[in-house]
């Protein structure tokens, strides 16, 4: 029989570790979770260029701030720089929904950088992020079908009074998407702060074996 060499085996129990050179060198570690007859190996590729460093993470942090800062101004400033002006509102709209899709990418970025992700666990991540996925969609429906009808409602008016006031179902939607706004921004905070889990990094694969165990 083939004597295979000596490999690192990380348990969660016994807390041993040992190193197999050749695998070192490709960048990989094994992880063995022996809990509750649980016989998973979790191999991770150590990629410089995809790891979520603190410096990274900073700018992330730093361009959703962002992204957010922006999606308050429209929603504050927005209907009366663009009164009566129909080309400037069709401009803010489209601009304020992409900076949301912007924002859900960046999310996905964050996440796929993640030691969790990149062994097969997002749902440990995930769990902790359902009302921000919720608010997300949930607003960006809305702002699209209030831009879209404050859109509409422009060109079906433009023939006659430029003054005539928003229907009331318009206000109705206008006050649910500027609620709707509250926990959207709290969800995408939260969500940042969920994101800087130091658990979810490469340092901490004992607890992401342990909870993998634990499934």
């Amino acid at each position: 029989m083939t004597a295979w060499p000596p490999f690192d085996v990380t348990t969660v129990e016994g807390q041993q570790k040992q190193t197999n050179p050749q695998d070192n060198q490709k960048g990989w570690h094994l992880v063995s979770p022996h809990k509750k007859g649980t016989n998973k190996h979790l191999r991770i590729f150590k990629d410089q260029k995809m790891k979520l460093t603190r410096g990274r993470y900073t700018y992330l942090l730093m361009a959703q701030m962002a992204l957010l800062a922006g999606d308050l101004f429209f929603n504050a400033f927005g209907a009366s720089l663009a009164r009566n002006h129909l080309q400037t509102s069709i401009f803010f709209f489209v601009t304020q929904d992409a900076l949301i899709i912007v924002e859900y990418l960046l999310f996905t970025l964050a996440l796929h950088s993640t030691c969790v992700y990149q062994v097969g666990a997002s749902h440990i991540i995930l769990r902790n992020c359902k009302l921000f996925l919720g608010s997300i969609t949930i607003y960006f429906l809305l702002s699209a079908s209030q831009h879209f009808w404050i859109v509409y409602q422009s060109r079906l008016s433009a023939g006659e009074n430029q003054n005539q006031e928003w229907p009331l179902g318009l206000y109705a939607l206008a006050v649910i998407h500027r609620i709707m706004s509250v926990f959207y921004y709290y969800s995408s905070k939260s969500t940042a702060l969920t994101m800087a889990d130091p658990r979810y990094k490469e340092e901490h694969l004992d607890w992401i074996a342990e909870q993998l165990g634990d499934k």
